[in-house]
């Protein structure tokens, strides 16, 4: 089980990805809509693939 610091770096760390994602899909003109994963532990993985997606579309 999680402690309330724990969760709270998650959640901040969770928040920190979505901003650069939108960031990024902004500066790259990618339009996409994000559904994040039912499991937290699943969410900032999928964050960081999408990142990673986004990136290399930068010239």
């Amino acid at each position: 089980m999680l402690k309330g610091w724990q969760v709270i770096e998650i959640n901040r760390n969770q928040i920190l990805l979505e901003n650069i994602l939108n960031a990024l899909c902004k500066e790259t003109k990618r339009d996409i809509f994000v559904i994040l994963p039912k499991k937290k532990n699943e969410r900032i993985p999928y964050l960081k693939k999408e990142i990673i997606k986004t990136l290399e579309l930068i010239k």
